[in-house]
């Protein structure tokens, strides 16, 4: 295998090139150590003896392929950014996972650091009703480990005898083995700093991402009081708690409000402007010229303002057509 710089790698593991790398990393090594756990409910981590370190290799094997064949099929050289999706999709990537996803950091640093327990009953797992499989595989020539993660429910558990045997260590004689069905890939892979998230919906809940889209809206609502309603260079907003009542508990709603005040373009955002979207486009969003302000209540659809405040809504240059874009990034050079 060619020497390749890892760091930079590890650093960019969105980009096409790098998943082969790191594919044929993992396919050829014949140093890698492979250990695995599960995490329980209670966000404790137990380790687990596997026989068949082979076997996890081909799941880490099989996830790779899955983000590359998905490259492959949409014609791009790079994964999706998780930032810039609203509904529910598959293979994206997230970086900076100790901000970010400070549960997912907290599960690197355990590992890391060997703060798992070892030493335990089987009847100490036989509660679990749900929980993460953990995977780790370690590389000399990576120099770190990777991370697969998948989620699982007990009925995967202690099954099927020819799928794959698990022992605590030094508890139990081999006749009182547990066993576990592990899925043909993971839900998410930790590699560096960078979560690359194969099922969206797992993910953003056992990470808590609705709480912290609900944390982050009651904030902007606040905040938005605070500035006597202003939501705008010259916008003010009516029916806010309606609104902030109506979108509470809707995961969709929720993600659209949180990437509007991340992309943070709404404070450049004169009333004329506006005004003249939601007429173009016969918004149902009930407004005030008088007072430039939007009326959040009973008539304005929240659907209609949310995408409007998350710019979807544009007339073409080309052909003059109104169009309405299903995701929206800004376009980089």
């Amino acid at each position: 295998m060619n020497k390749v710089n890892w760091d930079e790698i590890l650093e960019n593991i969105f980009l096409k090139e790098n998943l082969e790398s790191l594919r044929e990393l993992i396919d050829t090594s014949e140093d890698f150590i492979m250990d695995v756990f599960i995490q329980n409910e209670k966000d404790e981590i137990f380790w687990l003896k596997n026989e068949d370190p082979f076997f996890f290799k081909s799941i880490f094997l099989a996830s790779a392929d899955e983000f590359l064949n998905d490259l492959i099929n949409k014609e791009s050289n790079k994964v999706d950014e998780y930032e810039t999706v609203i509904h529910d999709r598959s293979f994206l990537y997230l970086k900076d996972v100790k901000e970010n996803v400070s549960d997912v950091g907290d599960i690197v640093e355990i590992i890391r650091e060997g703060k798992y327990i070892k030493n335990y009953s089987n009847e100490e797992l036989e509660t679990i009703k749900k929980f993460k499989l953990i995977v780790k595989l370690y590389s000399n020539e990576l120099n770190d480990f990777l991370l697969g993660i998948q989620y699982l429910t007990a009925s995967k558990i202690f099954k099927d005898k020819r799928i794959l045997a698990l022992t605590a260590r030094k508890i139990q004689p081999l006749k009182e083995r547990l066993f576990i069905i592990p899925k043909n890939s993971f839900d998410y892979m930790v590699v560096g700093d960078t979560v690359l998230i194969r099922n969206l919906t797992y993910f953003e809940r056992d990470f808590g991402f609705y709480k912290k889209y609900e944390e982050a809206k009651d904030e902007v609502i606040e905040g938005i009081k605070r500035e006597e309603n202003l939501f705008g260079k010259d916008i003010k907003l009516k029916g806010i708690d309606y609104f902030s009542e109506k979108i509470k508990n809707k995961p969709l709603y929720l993600k659209r409000f949180y990437k509007v005040i991340k992309k943070g373009n709404y404070k450049k955002f004169e009333f004329s402007k506006v005004k003249e979207i939601i007429d173009d486009f016969n918004l149902k969003v009930k407004f005030d010229e008088s007072n430039k302000c939007i009326d959040l209540g009973e008539e304005t659809s929240i659907k209609d303002f949310l995408q409007l405040y998350d710019e979807l809504y544009y007339r073409s240059d080309l052909s003059g057509n109104r169009m309405v874009a299903s995701e929206n990034s800004p376009y980089k050079e």
